[in-house]
């Protein structure tokens, strides 16, 4: 018959089940912290091309009867006022008869009298479709002296841009914004599916032109783009797109920014974002971030109080659906940190209960130990059972020259010896308390 682990050996394996129990709840824990979603890795320049995409427009300039050219521009403030550059809407640049560098006020007036129409293709307050608005051309400079306009139309709350307050600097990386036609087979344009078109580069030199500073560029420009802008990797402008020489290829220039701050003040007009900008801008934050709810409700805030707001709805179905592969939690980095302290407080409580349990066991243990009267052996000692029909094992003798003190007439418990290793057991004792032998 076999004989059982004494009750303190089975005391170790019951704990050691508990440590196991808590090492893999551990494990699992941290295996898959909850709300961990694919943060979204997009580039510096994709991130900036978002923040001022919803302020690119889309215009035309038309003499009736004559001819109509289309071009780019970019919100400056939200209560209505649009940059471009001032060729697109001046009437001689327009029919090839701009030799002389006219003044504002002579441009002014051949608007004026050539009856130019400019509209800009805005988002509906309606719905989510996009309509021409009439624009009114509020200043312009000509192509020699600063190629820029600024415009103005009757509506409010657009998403708007930022101007880059910083010196550009040389090699410093740029993106050209605008919307590149057709020239050759001048197609029609989509206005269901319009959407700007962004061109990477970096700054070659800054010069002076005439009165005007400008920046070479070498993000290449299509027609089409001309007065769209160009920005750092910060999402601010730092320029209006304006032209390229034709016998220098790869050389595009833009006006810079400090120019066109110039004729905002000059018209008392100051670049600004509108609440619906800075909650767009707050939840693209958030989204890069992977914090999709945060983002998902400052999408939402800013097309509430801003109907139709471009980009918008994309980025928030994104967002959502990154949210979702999360397992319904947003993704941050806060969360999966929360998570996990969760976790290390639920590992440390059943660390305490695991330690508990296997105290209270070993002391069960002890307890049975302690009931069993009899000999402990000391620590190294090793009592070998006696072979099969040996009977009793003999006892110790004394050590030579030992001194010895005679114990008196062993004294008998009334109980039962051990089939296994002869010691006496007391009555109703199962277990041998030298070997642990069980008696039945």
């Amino acid at each position: 018959m076999s004989s059982p682990l004494p009750p303190r050996r089975r005391g170790i394996r019951g704990g050691a089940a508990v440590v196991a129990t808590v090492v893999g709840a551990s494990a699992a824990l941290w295996a898959a912290p909850a709300g961990a979603a694919p943060v979204p890795t997009d580039s510096p320049a994709t991130r900036a091309a978002a923040v001022i995409r919803p302020a690119v427009v889309y215009l035309e300039s038309a003499i009736p009867g004559s001819v109509t050219t289309r071009c780019s521009g970019f919100v400056v403030n939200p209560d209505g006022y649009i940059a471009t550059a001032g060729h697109c809407v001046d009437p001689q640049h327009l029919t090839g008869d701009d030799t002389t560098a006219a003044s504002s006020n002579q441009i002014l007036d051949e608007i004026a009298t050539t009856g130019l129409e400019v509209s800009v293709l805005l988002p509906d307050p309606a719905g989510d479709a996009v309509k021409p608005v009439a624009a009114r051309v509020v200043d312009v400079r000509s192509l020699r002296q600063g190629d820029l306009a600024l415009l103005k139309v009757a509506r409010t709350n657009l998403p708007s841009s930022e101007l880059s307050a910083t010196r550009p600097e040389i090699a410093q990386p740029v993106q050209a914004i605008g919307y590149p036609v057709d020239t050759e087979t001048d197609a029609e344009i989509d206005f269901a599916n319009l959407e700007p078109t962004a061109r990477s580069g970096a700054i070659s030199a800054i010069k002076t032109l005439g009165a005007s500073s400008v920046i070479e560029v070498s993000a290449e420009m299509s027609p089409g783009m001309s007065g769209g802008p160009t920005i750092g990797e910060d999402g601010k402008v730092i320029g209006v797109n304006s032209f390229r020489k034709a016998d220098d290829a790869g050389a595009y220039y833009v006006t810079a920014a400090a120019e066109l701050s110039e004729m905002l003040k000059n018209n008392g007009v100051t670049s600004a974002l509108s609440a619906a900008d800075e909650a767009y801008r707050t939840g693209l934050d958030e989204y890069y971030s992977g914090d999709f709810s945060a983002a998902i409700e400052n999408f939402d805030k800013s097309a509430q109080l801003s109907p139709g707001y471009p980009n918008v709805a994309e980025l928030k179905t994104d967002a959502v659906r990154r949210r979702e592969a999360a397992g319904g939690g947003t993704g941050s980095t806060s969360d999966i940190t929360s998570s996990l302290l969760i976790g290390g407080a639920v590992l440390v409580a059943l660390a305490l209960a695991g330690g508990i349990g296997f105290y209270l066991y070993t002391r069960r243990g002890n307890r049975a130990a302690g009931d069993v009267p009899g000999d402990v052996l000391p620590a190294g000692a090793y009592a070998r059972p006696p072979a099969p029909g040996a009977g009793p094992a003999p006892t110790p003798g004394p050590a030579a020259g030992a001194t010895t003190q005679p114990m008196g007439p062993a004294q008998s418990t009334g109980g039962i010896r051990c089939r296994n290793c002869g010691f006496e057991i007391p009555p109703g004792q199962a277990f041998c308390g030298r070997c642990g032998t069980r008696q039945d």
